[in-house]
């Protein structure tokens, strides 16, 4: 991300965290290019009203929201190295009160190479889906709430060019695999009062699991991670 991504940088989606645990290696490409509405960088330690982790900087992401402009959008790929990609977007307005908003990502990279001829893949295998479904209410009176899911799959395969995680004997064929089933909810519920604009209340809600089964060579590495996170916010500016 910018070359900005790292250990000490705070990865947030829409003001909440999101590459954090587990998917602090592989979030960053659970969330396609073509979701992206826009992205608000912070160098230096931020602010941990949204969270700990910026020690060295802070990236949010805005995704496609239900109020976007566009009603439906369709975005495919293909490469030379067999990388195959879809995306899409859809909107629709149930009244003026609820829209609702899906996003849809699959991908695929199933060509096996080997360029430099050194017995090992380019680069990895693999193939990824991704759905978000979310809503969005507003009472035109200063309340506003949101509501979302959003689940992931990712499947990728490393190592020698003949390596097959179901049939390979890894003592004599190295290679890695991992498959990442991933759930997320969320919920967003905001205050303005309109006679006091500069007081604002914002309760945020999300929940995660994320399952993990992975080997490199002989070691297993299989894992899950269950958590909650919900956050207060206040705000008061003077005038």
């Amino acid at each position: 991300m910018l070359g900005l991504a790292g250990p000490y940088v705070q990865i947030t989606r829409e003001n909440m965290p999101d590459v954090r645990g587990l998917a602090a290696l592989q979030g960053l490409s659970f969330t396609p290019g073509t979701w992206v509405e826009g992205m608000q960088l912070n160098m230096g330690a931020g602010s941990v009203v949204n969270g700990f982790e910026s020690i060295t900087g802070k990236i949010n992401v805005e995704l496609l929201k239900p109020c976007h402009d566009g009603k439906l959008s369709l975005n495919a790929y293909a490469s030379q190295a067999a990388r195959l990609e879809m995306n899409t977007f859809s909107k629709h307005e149930i009244n003026d009160r609820w829209s609702t908003a899906t996003l849809l990502h699959a991908s695929t990279r199933n060509l096996r190479r080997d360029h430099n001829h050194d017995g090992f893949l380019d680069m990895p295998l693999g193939k990824q889906f991704g759905f978000i479904n979310r809503w969005k209410w507003t009472n035109n009176e200063g309340q506003e709430g949101q509501i979302g899911m959003k689940l992931t799959f990712a499947d990728n395969i490393s190592g020698q060019m003949d390596f097959d995680p179901a049939r390979s004997l890894r003592y004599q064929t190295w290679g890695a695999d991992m498959t990442t089933n991933r759930a997320e909810v969320w919920a967003k519920r905001g205050f303005v009062n309109l006679n006091s604009p500069y007081k604002t209340l914002g309760f945020q809600f999300s929940g995660v699991y994320h399952d993990q089964k992975a080997q490199f060579g002989l070691r297993r590495y299989d894992a899950t991670q269950k958590s909650l996170y919900f956050n207060m916010i206040y705000q008061k500016h003077h005038r």
